[in-house]
């Protein structure tokens, strides 16, 4: 019986052989939360998985400096918001006014995008002064 052969990466991959990748599944781009996402989400998603090293679910930090070397601030906010709105984040740590980056983990949440087991918590958000939240009713 031969063995199956192992998958070789093909030159247009990547310069390595045993370089990193990242893992966006088929089941996760069919799905109707990732057609939803606008390019900057996608862009954004794929910086946090980056830093995805297995192991550091809910650890995982994307500075605005980080962000801002491939799309403008609003831009990067709406993006992170998106991610959350459509269950792929979620905030472990919010960090308003401490001057330190915000810690996010990857979330499953997305598969049930649309149907009632599909809950997430959005980012709060603050008025001018920063001091309070902003009346959303």
């Amino acid at each position: 019986m031969k063995r199956k052969a192992s998958y070789r990466f093909k030159p247009f991959e990547g310069k390595t052989e045993n370089g990193r990748h990242l893992r966006i599944t088929l089941n996760m781009m069919e799905s109707k939360a990732w057609s939803e996402l606008s390019s900057y989400a996608i862009q954004a998603y794929l910086l946090l998985k980056i830093k995805f090293t297995g192991d550091n679910q809910d650890n995982l930090s994307l500075t605005y400096k980080e962000g801002l070397q491939v799309m403008t601030k609003a831009r990067f906010t709406k993006a992170i918001d998106e991610l959350i709105e459509y269950g792929f984040i979620v905030i472990v740590k919010h960090r308003p006014n401490t001057r330190e980056c915000n810690v996010y983990g990857l979330s499953d949440m997305w598969q049930n995008y649309e149907t009632p087991a599909f809950s997430v918590e959005k980012r709060p958000t603050y008025c001018k002064d920063r001091t309070k939240k902003k009346d959303t009713s």
